[in-house]
């Protein structure tokens, strides 16, 4: 059975954020929410685990619906962020932002998650960004664009130094 949550917890270092196995081991906070994400957008929409996994359902025909993640770098440079998920209907995105020292956040990279057209077919998708001198942190997220509207499952995010 699903048990229904407003976000989840993943384990992020600079040489990789959590395999399938981590994406919830901090648990959850008292409303539910899993540690370590923050939802994004108005939604509405549901965010589940099962299984280890994360289950993204958009709900809104006009708001954006999902997570996000502030990550801390420690050097500029490229960064690959891979995800391993199903997605059902073509809809979902990750978008990559950062906000340099004294300056407005500016987006370093968007990626459309390819529909999969099953839960249980998942696909690898990654993409590399370039991040700025001065920027301290990075905020990965994770989403539904309000149309199409994404269901989406979550296996595992990686983040690593670009090779």
């Amino acid at each position: 059975m699903l048990k229904k949550i407003t976000c989840v917890a993943v384990l992020f270092a600079l040489a990789g954020i959590a395999q399938a196995d981590e994406l919830v081991a901090d648990g959850v906070d008292a409303k539910g929410t899993p540690k370590g994400w923050i939802v994004y957008g108005k939604g509405p929409g549901t965010l589940t685990v099962e299984n280890k996994m994360i289950h993204v359902t958009d709900l809104s025909d006009k708001n954006e619906w999902g997570l996000r993640k502030v990550l801390p770098l420690t050097k500029a440079g490229k960064y690959t962020f891979t995800l391993d998920a199903s997605c059902t209907v073509a809809g979902a995105q990750m978008v990559a932002v950062v906000t340099p020292d004294g300056k407005k956040s500016k987006v370093i990279g968007i990626k459309q998650v390819p529909a999969t057209g099953a839960a249980d077919k998942f696909q690898k998708t990654a993409f590399t960004v370039e991040v700025p001198e001065g920027c301290n942190r990075l905020v990965f997220h994770i989403y539904s664009k309000y149309e199409p509207k994404a269901d989406f499952i979550i296996r595992s995010v990686d983040f690593a130094p670009a090779e």
